[in-house]
Formats: structure tokens, C-alpha cells, sequence
């Protein structure tokens, strides 16, 4: 009787388990649409919107945190 039940679940789960196809076809344009923002971000000469006509050296960064309810707070200042 278990072989039978194990062999029923089996069955069900190859037969329901099926991905839609139209699935995989909206799947592939998403991966090219993602793929194109990245490259198109990665490969940027600006990647940040302030100028490039200074550079930071140092920065100090102020935090506070409380680990028994999960919280961080802070000040970054360059």
C-alpha cells in the first residue's frame, strides 16, 4: 500500500509539477530587459549623479544601533 501511495505522489507531482510554457517566454525577455539595464549601468562613466571634480579621502560615519529590536541609525559626513 505505500509503494502504491509513493508511486501515486510521484506520479501527481510530475504531472502538476510542469512549468506553464508561456512562462519561460516572459521569463527570457525579462532576463534581456534586466540584463541590458546592468550593462548599461555597469559600463557608465558616471555612475554617481554629483560631479567628478573632487575626490574624498576620508569619511566619518556615526552609528547607532540596537540589536534587540533591529534598528541602525547614523551620519555619514565626507
Amino acid at each position: 500500500m505505500k509503494i502504491a501511495f509513493l508511486i501515486l505522489i510521484n506520479f501527481i507531482s510530475i504531472v502538476y509539477g510542469q512549468a506553464d510554457k508561456n512562462y519561460f517566454s516572459s521569463l527570457g525577455s525579462t532576463i534581456q530587459n534586466e540584463k541590458k539595464v546592468f550593462l548599461s549601468t555597469f559600463f557608465s562613466k558616471n555612475i554617481a549623479n554629483a560631479s567628478g571634480n573632487f575626490h574624498v579621502t576620508y569619511y566619518r560615519c556615526e552609528w547607532r544601533a540596537d540589536p534587540a529590536i533591529r534598528y541602525i541609525a547614523g551620519t555619514v559626513t565626507c
